[in-house]
């Protein structure tokens, strides 16, 4: 049984080489159950920061903003009878213009629960686009090596989290804090962005859930590859939607002295990504959404 890497609790920078990393890509052997990780809860500290009010700037300031992949930005379908995930993969429609968005305006860094040897792939697919220069502004890629699983939890398929405190404690992250012109990341200038809200438990306020990009592939034993499957013109503009209303949120974010708690008065207001809600400027998503040339469908 192979076993996760011995660098985890490390960032590893975009350019590691991989081959020094032992990943899974067969099934898991396990036939017993696995014990998951133990589910975190938010800290004292972080509850007595996001019951305040939220106050906004006078200036606005860059966000560091990490970066959930499968059921986010892509969707990863299913392979045969094994139900494992493939490597290849089907954008989000609207992912790219995100991704420059966020290149352009913040500081970025991917944080998914897949391998990393899964999450190349899919990472040189979003960034592609992108300039040589604009790529290696990535911080780094925080992969399930990274997550302090044990070998048993590593290779089953286990409910994981992803706590931000092990994340601003890495000394590659905070370093490029003054490259961007904040003095630190923090809980006041970090946002998630994942379709899942269960492993937001230890920082919940840090998170913009976005709702789970999926197709139906449960009879998708031998359909068609990923490349090939077409996507209709309502969830192209549905999707792009979100990926806009992303954008607009974030440009919200970036006056606030602490994003966790406007988030959190998001939350309360059951502010979500399909419907918009009462974000203040939402000039971008009409804007771009009426430019938007679907075609005939």
């Amino acid at each position: 049984m192979r076993k996760p890497s011995a660098l985890q609790g490390q960032l590893l920078p975009v350019n590691y080489n991989p081959l020094q990393i032992a990943f899974i890509d067969k099934p898991s052997r396990y036939t017993h159950p696995v014990t998951p990780p133990r589910a975190p809860n938010p800290s004292k500290a972080y509850i007595e920061h996001v019951r305040a009010p939220p106050t906004r700037l006078a200036q606005p300031r860059k966000l560091l903003v990490l970066l959930d992949l499968n059921g986010t930005l892509l969707y990863r379908p299913r392979i045969g009878k094994t139900g494992r995930r493939g490597r290849e993969h089907i954008l989000r429609p609207g992912a790219r213009e995100l991704i420059s968005y966020l290149f352009d305006n913040h500081a970025v860094m991917v944080f998914t629960s897949a391998t990393r040897r899964n999450a190349e792939a899919c990472v040189a697919s979003l960034l592609q686009h992108l300039a040589p220069a604009q790529r290696s502004q990535l911080i780094g890629i925080q992969t399930r090596e990274q997550l302090g699983l044990t070998p048993a939890q590593f290779n089953a398929k286990v409910q994981v989290y992803k706590p931000l405190e092990p994340v601003w404690r890495l000394k590659a992250v905070q370093a490029s804090a003054k490259r961007h012109g904040v003095r630190a990341w923090d809980v006041t200038n970090t946002v998630l962005l994942d379709d899942s809200a269960e492993k937001a438990r230890a920082n919940p306020h840090n998170l913009l859930q976005v709702p789970e990009f999926t197709l139906d592939d449960d009879n998708n034993n031998n359909g068609p590859a990923p490349a090939a499957i077409e996507l209709s013109a309502d969830t192209v503009k549905s999707e792009t939607a979100i990926m806009l209303r992303v954008q607009a949120m974030l440009e919200q974010l970036k006056w606030e002295l602490s994003a966790a708690r406007r988030i959190r008065v998001w939350q309360e207001q059951k502010v979500t990504l399909v419907d918009g809600g009462p974000v203040q400027d939402m000039s971008i998503l009409s804007d771009r959404l009426g430019r938007l040339d679907l075609g005939d469908g």
